[in-house]
């Protein structure tokens, strides 16, 4: 027929690969014919289109209550609360003694479930920002909130309570008692030698 093509595919064939093994298959060959609107691709015409024959369309049905009972009720929580968990963060990243210092500094609870950090720089604010989701994550999952955000803003910086690398401590020193930057220039003491 022309325009329509047909495709031959042996029983023998498709079973086994071969005949030799199964003569029983080898005597009695059966051709299947499958026209090519059978084969289950559509046409690019058709999918352009999007009209494909025989095709029925089945309507997924989500009952109005799904989301409400699917979703756990959001927990109201303080800041007492949020202190208790903050912790816990913050130890994941003891190793890394910049980061840990910033989320050693504790976190504010605003308004409408929004979490404010205070950060001294733009490096830490841009680990805490690339950190955020994970923050919202774990807090989230914590305090049994989905509606926690998380604010990022610089404030001036403060050394009490933290961990402080060698740098730093002589710079703590170094304010206040100015002689130790004289005799750190005297004698040419760096902590990179």
């Amino acid at each position: 027929m022309p325009g329509k093509e047909s495709t031959p595919i042996s029983a023998a064939s498709s079973s086994s690969g071969y005949s030799q093994g199964n003569s029983s298959v080898a005597k009695a060959l059966v051709i299947l014919k499958k026209k090519k609107e059978d084969l289950g691709t559509p046409s690019i015409s058709q999918a352009l289109s999007g009209k494909f024959e025989n095709e029925v369309a089945e309507k997924l049905v989500i009952p109005e209550y799904y989301a409400r009972e699917t979703r756990v009720a959001d927990h109201n929580f303080n800041e007492d609360q949020l202190l208790q968990v903050w912790p816990e963060f913050a130890e994941k990243y003891v190793n890394q003694v910049h980061l840990y210092n910033t989320l050693s500094i504790k976190p504010v609870l605003l308004d409408h479930f929004k979490i404010k950090i205070n950060v001294e720089n733009s490096v830490q604010q841009d680990q805490i920002r690339m950190l955020k989701p994970e923050i919202v994550g774990f807090l989230c999952r914590k305090l049994g909130n989905s509606k926690i955000d998380v604010n990022i803003e610089m404030v001036q910086p403060t050394h009490e309570g933290k961990m402080l690398t060698d740098e730093q401590k002589m710079q703590v020193m170094m304010m206040k008692n100015p002689v130790l930057q004289k005799m750190k220039n005297m004698f040419n003491l760096d902590f990179n030698r």
